[in-house]
């Protein structure tokens, strides 16, 4: 007849567990500050111990961690280093039609456009034409978070010229998320001109939105 062994004896005493826990978390804790690191530094760090190696390997992996990048001359920087290393998620915060606004926009499509993949400029309120500017230097989104930005949408003319819905449209020919929620005045025209511009969208949340119709005549 098999003994069964005492509870005590098949689980590691509490002091093993908890060295385990803040190994664990001491290596998420230098992954996550050697991510903010260019690809050099990163590499240099490698060299330190071989906790730092497999940190900075882990660091070379989180290409798909969201980024939420606050509108800051001090962030132009920091998108420099992201664009080195492909990261392809992000959210930028405090959008508005400032220049610091405008000029982080540029900086985004210029390191990150390339190859971002998901972008969320939920609650912000960019200007028309840096938004715009910024969805053409993206040609390989999927996944794009427009909600609460009423600047957008309040004068009702997004993407009214033809040439540059035609643009707009290739450069979302990939898109399958779009996220409208909690939108003001969203009119029935720019959400058909926006939506026709996304061929594969797969996803479309509207919720909290309201959504306007303009009669046409009798």
């Amino acid at each position: 007849m098999a003994e069964s062994l005492p509870l005590e004896w098949l689980s590691p005493p509490r002091s093993v567990l908890e060295d385990v826990r803040s190994i664990s978390s001491s290596r998420r804790m230098l992954t996550y500050i050697l991510s903010f690191l260019p690809l050099s530094d990163q590499k240099e760090a490698s060299l330190v111990s071989w906790a730092w190696y497999r940190a900075a390997q882990n660091a070379l992996r989180e290409t798909d961690v969201r980024y939420n990048i606050p509108v800051s001359s001090a962030s132009l920087s920091a998108i420099k280093s992201l664009g080195l290393r492909g990261i392809c998620c992000i959210s930028l915060t405090n959008l508005d039609g400032s220049l610091a606004s405008h000029q982080v926009l540029q900086s985004v499509a210029y390191h990150l456009g390339p190859h971002l993949q998901s972008l969320s400029l939920g609650g912000g309120s960019p200007t028309e034409a840096s938004s715009v500017a910024l969805i053409l230097g993206c040609p390989a989104l999927c996944v794009l978070d427009l909600s609460g930005c009423n600047s957008l949408f309040t004068s009702g003319t997004l993407l009214a010229q033809p040439e540059m819905a035609q643009s707009v449209q290739q450069a979302l020919s990939g898109l399958r998320e779009l996220n409208l929620a909690g939108l003001r005045d969203l009119a029935d025209l720019s959400f058909n001109q926006l939506s026709s511009c996304a061929p594969s969208l797969e996803r479309l949340s509207l919720a909290y939105c309201h959504l306007t119709f303009e009669l046409g005549p009798a």
